[in-house]
């Protein structure tokens, strides 16, 4: 069992763990409430990466999603920090360029990654994509109906078929094609969901 401890310097900087992501090195990162440790199997302790101070934020940062791209960087969906981007070898941490005026209270619960390398954000503002060539966050917009894409993304995944389902607050289950850009809705009724 692992637990934080102040008087214990490599002990987990926090109890409330939100994500923990294992990379193609086989490191074991975790996500909690108070920003991210890097757990060292050879010593069986934690090290906190101090992203606060590393991106120049005032308040303390909430890493609630992990994942790394093609390029073996980590993506860190925050709350209080919008999107970051993590050097795994120099510790250096990039701001990306958030959609919305005011990132203040931008919460991003969940990232993927499709085949391409594509890394798909679901966020309190819902669906949005990261453009890297730009080091932006775009909307995703659906050919089909734009609005069940919008709200509250709680949860998503990416399956072999290019499809992203999402579970949100409130419309249900959706699922999205990558191919055809269109989206499905699955409501949930009181007895099952309806397709």
């Amino acid at each position: 069992s692992y637990e934080q401890n102040s008087n214990v310097t490599n002990s987990i900087n926090s109890n409330l763990i939100y994500v923990t992501y294992v990379d193609v090195r086989n490191r074991l990162w975790v996500g909690t409430d108070e920003g991210l440790c890097l757990y060292n199997r050879d010593l069986n302790s934690f090290e906190s990466i101090d992203i606060q101070k590393k991106s120049k934020k005032e308040t303390v940062i909430s890493v609630k999603s992990i994942i790394e791209d093609n390029n073996g960087n980590l993506f860190l969906g925050t709350f209080n920090g919008g999107l970051l981007k993590l050097n795994i070898k120099t510790r250096a941490i990039t701001s990306i360029k958030l959609d919305v005026p005011n990132p203040a209270n931008y919460l991003i619960n969940s990232l993927v990654k499709d085949k391409n390398g594509t890394i798909y954000l679901g966020t309190n503002f819902g669906l949005k994509v990261l453009d890297e060539s730009k080091n932006q966050v775009k909307k995703v917009t659906a050919k089909n109906d734009n609005q069940i894409l919008s709200g509250n993304i709680v949860s998503m995944f990416l399956d072999s078929r290019q499809n992203i389902w999402i579970g949100n607050g409130y419309k249900g289950l959706v699922r999205v094609n990558l191919n055809s850009k269109e989206a499905f809705s699955y409501p949930v009724t009181t007895k099952r969901i309806m397709s």
